[in-house]
């Protein structure tokens, strides 16, 4: 969960640095404000159909600068691959196979914990990764 947040937060400070020149980055307040709207976006999407677009709003972030952005679930999914964490959530399920010595025909069922099992495109991925 944390990794898609840091994500998240990454990208709406570059966004949010172009659009109105204030970079959270340079600013522990403006940084907590942005982290803490980027995980309510978070849940907020992968409760939201894939191409609903979900505002992200930030008071005051920096300098009094009213910020504001949008995104979808599809957005999310389309930054989660190229920044490679769905190749890694992946390679930690084969990586915890093998040194637990199970087969994928040993595997009946997967229960997924936290928050992160929550987002739809994971689900799937742990799904066609299974074949269930």
């Amino acid at each position: 969960g944390r990794h898609i947040d840091k994500l998240l937060f990454e990208h709406f400070a570059d966004v949010f640095n172009q659009k109105y020149g204030v970079d959270a980055r340079t600013n522990s307040r403006a940084s907590l404000r942005l982290r803490t709207q980027c995980e309510k976006l978070k849940k907020t999407l992968s409760a939201n159909p894939k191409d609903l677009e979900t505002p992200i709003h930030v008071e005051c972030m920096m300098e009094d600068k009213d910020v504001s952005g949008m995104f979808t679930r599809q957005q999310l999914e389309e930054l989660l691959e190229s920044q490679g964490l769905l190749a890694k959530i992946q390679e930690t399920i084969v990586s915890a196979m093998e040194r637990s010595g199970i087969k994928m025909d040993q595997v009946d069922s997967v229960e997924m914990v936290g928050g992160t099992s929550r987002i739809p495109r994971i689900r799937e991925l742990v799904s066609e990764f299974f074949g269930k």
